[in-house]
């Protein structure tokens, strides 16, 4: 059970919604708390969509940030080969599981001791949720599995960042719901998956707690590229405007 520090940090809102900017050095980490991320994410892009970076980048940006926002990182999915290093202290710790997954409890109570005092977040795929009732089920078992193991929260991204955005595969209706689910256990939300323009917009007005971008930030809205400051500057500006107090009421109605 997750019994560290950071493990309280489910019980507090974040409000306004919180910028989590995905990097993948120390260089890209630096532009993106200039920027003004909220939380700093740690990611090897090229590893998959939660792929794990290596644990001497952890390490490196983890020193560099310091205290100055809370530093997640990707732990990679379930099924991934078990590094053997324990992580560097951590804010918060992803991982990924599919909803075909065989004991995933065990799996991912093991994957999240490589991090152990981070606040655990599983990250589920939107593709997944979207197959039927089955998924759903599932879904509400893995936010129980959170809440019982005093889990920090979810995350609904997407597997194939060529498909689509976070709402090829579900609507706003049904993101609602899901967030309702998690806020019902106390627990966070977090939205990503190919969000920019329009679609970061929708999500925002969701309410989610945290929202995760890293192609809207980068170099020609290409995720193996570079983070681009301006790009990120537009990011937290479009966000900023989200948060406006001309659009709670819109926010509260739909997280409802």
């Amino acid at each position: 059970m997750n019994e560290g520090p950071a493990a309280i940090l489910f019980t507090v809102p974040l409000h306004p919604c919180q910028l989590l900017v995905s990097v993948r050095s120390v260089a890209e980490a630096a532009i993106a708390l200039e920027g003004g991320a909220d939380i700093i994410d740690i990611k090897e892009p090229a590893r998959g969509p939660l792929g794990m970076a290596d644990v001497a980048v952890i390490e490196a940006i983890t020193e560099t940030i310091g205290s100055r926002v809370p530093v997640s990182a990707a732990l990679g999915d379930i099924e991934d080969p078990m590094p053997a290093t324990v992580i560097a202290p951590l804010a918060y710790a992803k991982v990924a599981m599919r909803m075909d997954h065989r004991g995933w409890q065990q799996k991912l109570s093991q994957r999240f001791a490589l991090a152990p005092g981070a606040g655990r977040i599983v990250a589920i795929y939107a593709e997944d949720v979207a197959k039927g009732e089955a998924s759903l089920d599932l879904l509400d078992r893995v936010l129980d599995w959170l809440h019982d193991h005093r889990g920090a929260g979810l995350l609904l991204d997407t597997r194939d960042k060529a498909a689509g955005d976070l709402f090829t595969s579900l609507s706003p209706a049904q993101l609602a719901r899901i967030i309702a689910k998690a806020r019902a256990r106390n627990l966070l939300i977090a939205l990503a998956g190919r969000l920019a323009g329009d679609s970061l917009r929708r999500a925002a007005d969701l309410a989610p707690d945290i929202l995760g971008v890293r192609g809207a930030a980068c170099i020609h809205g290409d995720r193996g590229q570079s983070i681009d400051a301006a790009r990120l500057r537009e990011v937290r500006s479009l966000i900023s405007e989200c948060d406006a107090p001309q659009a709670q009421p819109a926010k509260a109605s739909a997280a409802g």
